[in-house]
């Protein structure tokens, strides 16, 4: 039976019974699964070890070589080589920019004020990126066998985003994934689920084919029920990470980080970001100081109706089994918080100083350039490509234009005159363009599909703008 998304929602909504009504007989199943997976490996490995041996002292007690037990000798360490090759599955580090003590020392002061507190471990790397997000990765140099590097992620944009205390609950809240002050087990587990997920991505991409005979079979077993059955336990932490964070920074500051995220990473993908590509149709280059402008337009107050509009986006968001994390509203419900009208003016307002100008003190100036001119580099060839297919288009939409005037143009130049308009110039002006191609053919597919799509995209429009 093949594991689904419908048999795996299924076993989480039996899993999440079970662990309500007997968590810890729950808990002894996942840590079952947990130690299944390194015991087969083992296992496997024991008995070729174990067969090897048995050949050898056979060898040496008949006082005699032959062929055929040599070639087995030689089978058997070949085998065993691989074994102990699939359990050094070797991990990429996470890509970043390095952060060094001694350039941002506010923040390595907070990181390690918190990993105390919570008696987490220390990080031996800290990467800043350009995500909207922060994490804890543990990178096991020795495979299986672990001896962890721990690197702790953070996004500029999350910083220029967020104030120092609402920053300083999201961070407590990464760090309490692998708090000492809670549940180890729950650690542990987190780790593991980390572990395997690379093991399994490792081996399957290994191209080894004794690796795949070996594991494969067993694998599409047990990943998908340590999956199931981590799932729920991973969710539980999820929730037990925020509590963390409410004891280090306040139910308000926890809550109010959790808002203030799921808001303004709607409005930099969907209003920010768009504004920036849209001068393609203008620049030959790309803007040269983005970050720049993504710093003011996130310390400045949002408008009330377009933040309005991405929280309840985020509120009617319900918890799903494609994330181990719950949606908003099931956080701010654990947290005991009561999102109240008149509080939605006072988390949105402008930031006086943002988390990243406080715990990243004098060097956020050149890491804004860095991740400006970083992103510039890598845009910059899309980005005129863009801009030629744009000129190309405004050219070829102003022949088309300009032949319209002295003749009927066919249904197909009438059709890319249409497109063009629509890309070019909006919906408004491509209506009746689009009339006039469906009087000439009520059935032309291009030109119903264009105006259908027009008058949806236009109510959008008017939606948008409305709330810009």
């Amino acid at each position: 039976m093949t594991f689904n998304q419908e048999r795996f929602d299924t076993l989480i909504q039996k899993l999440e019974a079970f662990a309500n009504k007997q968590p810890h007989l729950y808990k002894l199943h996942v840590a079952f699964l947990a130690t299944l997976g390194y015991a087969y490996i083992f296992l496997v490995l024991a008995v070729t070890l174990t067969l090897l041996a048995g050949i050898v002292f056979l060898m040496l007690d008949a006082q005699s070589i032959h062929a055929s037990s040599v070639k087995a000798i030689v089978f058997l360490l070949a085998f065993a080589l691989v074994l102990v090759r699939s359990l050094w599955v070797s991990f990429p580090p996470p890509t970043g920019l390095a952060l060094q003590p001694q350039d941002v020392p506010n923040l390595y002061s907070l990181i390690n004020e918190i990993s105390s507190k919570l008696q987490a471990p220390q990080f031996h790397h800290i990467l800043l990126t350009n995500d909207f997000n922060a994490g804890v990765v543990q990178r096991p140099r020795l495979g299986l066998l672990g001896w962890q590097q721990n690197y702790l992620i953070v996004g500029l944009p999350l910083m220029l985003a967020l104030p120092p205390e609402q920053f300083r609950a999201v961070l407590t809240h990464e760090l309490g994934h692998l708090s000492g002050n809670h549940s180890r087990f729950s650690g542990w587990i987190y780790h593991q689920r980390q572990t395997w997920y690379r093991i399994v991505k490792g081996l399957r991409q290994g191209g080894n084919e004794v690796s795949s005979l070996i594991f494969e079979r067993f694998l599409t077993w047990y990943s998908p029920f340590f999956n199931a059955y981590s799932f729920v336990l991973a969710r539980m932490d999820e929730y037990e990470a925020d509590r963390c964070a409410v004891e280090l920074t306040g139910e308000q500051n926890a809550a109010e980080a959790l808002i203030n995220g799921e808001v303004k990473a709607r409005f930099l993908e969907r209003y920010f970001w768009s504004s920036i590509y849209k001068q393609v149709e203008t620049e030959i280059e790309p803007p040269k100081m983005t970050y720049i402008a993504m710093q003011q337009a996130l310390s400045q107050r949002l408008h009330q109706e377009i933040t309005s509009s991405y929280l309840m986006e985020a509120l009617t968001k319900k918890t799903n089994n494609a994330d181990t994390h719950p949606c908003l509203k099931d956080r701010l419900k654990a947290l005991g918080y009561i999102l109240k009208p008149q509080q939605e003016l006072a988390i949105f307002a402008p930031i006086k100083i943002s988390a990243a100008q406080e715990f990243l003190g004098d060097r956020l100036e050149k890491l804004i350039e860095h991740f400006s001119q970083a992103w510039r580099e890598e845009i910059a060839t899309p980005w005129r490509q863009k801009y030629a297919e744009f000129q190309k288009s405004i050219a070829t939409l102003k022949d088309l234009n300009h032949k319209s005037q002295k003749q009927e143009l066919t249904l197909e130049e009438a059709s890319q005159r249409a497109f063009l308009t629509l890309e070019l110039e909006g919906e408004e002006s491509v209506m009746p363009l689009l009339q006039e191609i469906i009087h000439r053919d009520a059935h032309h597919a291009s030109a119903n599909y264009l105006r259908f799509f027009s008058t949806c995209y236009a109510k959008l429009l008017v939606k948008h703008q409305n709330l810009a």
